[in-house]
């Protein structure tokens, strides 16, 4: 199933306008976890009507934790992912989450970290010239590469590049 939602992902692509390019979660991974957010409860409803018997308490105290929790997980990454976006413009990068809006300007980044896709696990991490992390993008961002790549290019000389791909050690460079 996850598959199939990934090979379908990877045909959405971001929104880009005259001068933005926004990067959002695909929708097919959204609506995923809509739906598993409804059917979470249904099925611990199913589970419960599956037995012949009326449950104990602590019998029922048990599926109503575990699949309350799952419900409460799987709720929480949809309002995550729902919320999200990276908007890239010439001089600038901005997110807008459940923490709020916030804006890098480019000339500010001195250091990024790029771990390229393998396995789900890829991110940029920027930072400014203190070292201080200011964002971390994850790496399943619609077009995740293309916005790496925009970001790098916008990146003044002298940022430090480091780059993680797939099979390979950390590579540092200088922009």
């Amino acid at each position: 199933m996850l598959s199939v939602l990934l090979a379908i992902a990877s045909r959405q692509h971001h929104e880009s306008t005259e001068d933005t390019d926004l990067y959002k979660f695909p929708p097919i991974l959204i609506n995923a976890l809509r739906f598993v957010v409804c059917i979470t409860p249904l099925l611990a409803l199913a589970i419960y009507k599956s037995f012949g018997r009326h449950l104990e308490i602590y019998e029922v105290a048990v599926l109503v934790l575990i699949y309350g929790a799952w419900t409460l997980i799987v709720a929480a990454q949809l309002w995550v992912m729902s919320r999200y976006t990276l908007e890239l413009r010439i001089g600038s990068l901005t997110v807008s989450d459940w923490r709020g809006r916030r804006v890098t300007r480019v000339d500010d980044i001195r250091k990024i970290s790029i771990a390229h896709l393998w396995r789900g696990r890829g991110y940029i991490d920027v930072f400014d010239g203190s070292g201080k992390r200011r964002e971390r993008i994850d790496g399943g961002l619609q077009d995740f590469e293309e916005a790496a790549d925009f970001i790098l290019n916008q990146c003044k000389r002298g940022t430090v590049v480091r780059e993680k791909i797939p099979g390979e050690r950390w590579s540092q460079r200088l922009i």
